[in-house]
């Protein structure tokens, strides 16, 4: 992950990149696939220049908190993922899955750490494959409405990648709608297409989707969804939906969802076997899988080179 100065980043994460407008930090945005953030795991990302630390305990709980240590600033992504906590890797402190609250100090093992010692934790949901955050704190503005648009819940969410207005009925969404979707549970396979990173702007990544259906051989229709979502309609594996994670005011990561795979959510109290034999039907869906990533990562592959061709000197 690089480090910029100038309003960017910094190293241990110091600063916020201040050329987003404020209300973004109260926008959901995807920042890794729910399969990255696998167990004994930390996964390093950032969102509108603040860089984060995405971890899932072995509970299943995801966190993402600020890539930095409080006690010397060094960054938690290269520490350990014990499994209910995440210890840095300078000098041990320890701190706990969901509160994020020091529970241990090395050097001190008797002492009980304050309960202000804690790291910097944002807002995040596990949803239609993606993990998903926002910089404002719980209780801070609209929860990721913008433009004037409100939400229906406690969390600000309206149209969710799941099916209502999100990926389901592609069309239907907008600039303001896309954040974690309302329905507990996992999905039935996998939705998610590969995460392409893109040395651009969200701006001109999303204007390169105009080359998406020259890179697809078929005939499709791209439509922009405000900034920040493109939808890709009629294709052969059906209606795509791709959301914009923005790094930093340069850089950009692409997420896609394979909008006709998300319609369906399994309960959490419906039975799966965990560890049964592969069948047929199994592998061939992985086949068909591997030939769908290989598809969209061809077109997605013209995107990238499109938008870093708009901004490269």
């Amino acid at each position: 992950m690089r480090t910029r100065t100038g309003g960017g980043w910094t190293e241990g994460s110091e600063a916020v990149d201040r050329s987003f407008p404020e209300r973004l930090r109260r926008r959901w945005f995807p920042v890794c696939r729910g399969a990255d953030a696998v167990p004994r795991h930390v996964v390093h990302t950032a969102l509108l220049g603040q860089e984060l630390a995405v971890w899932r305990a072995d509970d299943g709980t995801v966190n993402a908190w600020e890539n930095r240590c409080p006690h010397r600033g060094v960054r938690l992504s290269i520490g350990t993922n014990l499994g209910h906590a995440l210890k840095c890797r300078y000098h041990g402190w320890t701190y706990e899955s969901g509160s994020a609250r020091c529970i241990a100090i090395p050097c001190h093992p008797r002492l009980t750490p304050a309960a202000a010692i804690r790291v910097r934790a944002y807002p995040c949901m596990d949803r239609q494959g993606h993990v998903w955050v926002r910089l404002a704190e719980e209780g801070d503005g609209d929860g990721g409405m913008e433009d004037g648009a409100r939400g229906g819940n406690e969390a600000g969410r309206t149209d969710e990648p799941s099916g209502e207005r999100g990926a389901g009925t592609p069309g239907g969404a907008s600039d303001v709608v896309i954040s974690p979707a309302h329905a507990e549970g996992r999905a039935e396979s996998d939705p998610t297409l590969r995460s392409i990173y893109v040395d651009a702007p969200a701006a001109a990544v999303s204007a390169a989707f105009a080359h998406y259906g020259d890179a697809a051989a078929e005939p499709v229709q791209v439509e922009a969804a405000g900034l920040w979502t493109v939808h890709v309609l009629g294709g052969r594996d059906g209606d795509l939906l791709f959301m914009l994670q923005p790094l930093s005011e340069r850089a950009t990561v692409i997420h896609g969802v394979l909008a006709d795979r998300t319609s369906r959510v399994v309960p959490v109290s419906e039975p799966v076997a965990v560890s049964a034999p592969a069948s047929a039907g199994a592998l061939a869906e992985a086949r068909d899988r591997l030939a769908v990533l290989r598809r969209h990562n061809a077109a997605l592959g013209v995107v990238r080179d499109a938008a870093e061709r708009q901004v490269s000197p």
